[in-house]
């Protein structure tokens, strides 16, 4: 089992999986790809990372065999974006996840994330096999 952590310990993946993601990110009226190469999690939570940035997502509950549906106040996002900013208090949207035994399809819906340096709104898909 794998351990990384940013520093200061404020985001970190232990269970390595395998999956893709299709996931957009606009900040400041810019829009960028996110595409994972690096994706763990559990039914609490899914972490990916790419060249430069980081995302988790905490579910906010174990999820349960299908489709789960959190709508925003519900479940926790940490963003660490390419130019190093950190957003952190989610605002609105919501996300869609279906469980079946290991495997997690995700979407999300216009989730608005808050930080010290404004908003990023997170939008596309993800699937992961644990």
């Amino acid at each position: 089992m794998s351990t990384e952590k940013q520093v200061g310990g404020k985001i970190e993946a232990r269970r390595r999986g395998t999956g893709s993601s299709d996931i957009q990110f606009r900040i400041s009226g810019h829009t960028q790809d996110f595409s994972a190469n690096h994706l763990s999690g559990s039914r609490f939570y899914v972490f990916m990372t790419s060249i430069d940035a980081e995302l988790r997502i905490e579910y906010g509950k174990r999820l349960s065999e299908g489709p789960n549906v959190l709508a925003h106040g519900t479940f926790g996002v940490e963003f660490l974006s390419p130019s190093g900013n950190f957003y952190d208090s989610v605002t609105g949207g919501s996300i869609t996840v279906t469980v079946s035994g290991g495997t997690f399809d995700g979407e999300l819906n216009n989730v608005d994330v808050a930080g010290l340096n404004g908003t990023v709104r997170l939008s596309g898909t993800y699937d992961i096999t644990i």
